[in-house]
């Protein structure tokens, strides 16, 4: 593995650790945070009728970018815990 890979590497889980520990959260970020699939967190997750609701920030006239607040996604985590 050369330099370059290395910091690659290094760049994205610095990126990854940074946005885990923004209050907003998108898709990708409770993907992440889930260890699931993009796809399996908005076909499987978002639709469930106790996970918490989005914030829509309008970035378009029609419609807007979905976030989610990131620590009540960890709540919403922390009710399915095995005791």
């Amino acid at each position: 593995m050369n330099e370059s890979t290395i910091l690659e590497k290094i760049l994205h889980v610095l990126e990854t650790q940074n946005n885990q520990q923004s209050d907003l959260w998108n898709v990708d970020d409770i993907a992440r945070y889930l260890k699931l699939g993009k796809a399996s967190v908005q076909n499987r997750i978002l639709n469930k009728n106790k996970f918490p609701r989005p914030f829509v920030i309008p970035t378009t006239e029609t419609g807007g970018a979905k976030r989610w607040k990131s620590k009540e996604v960890k709540k919403w985590t922390e009710r399915f815990r095995k005791l």
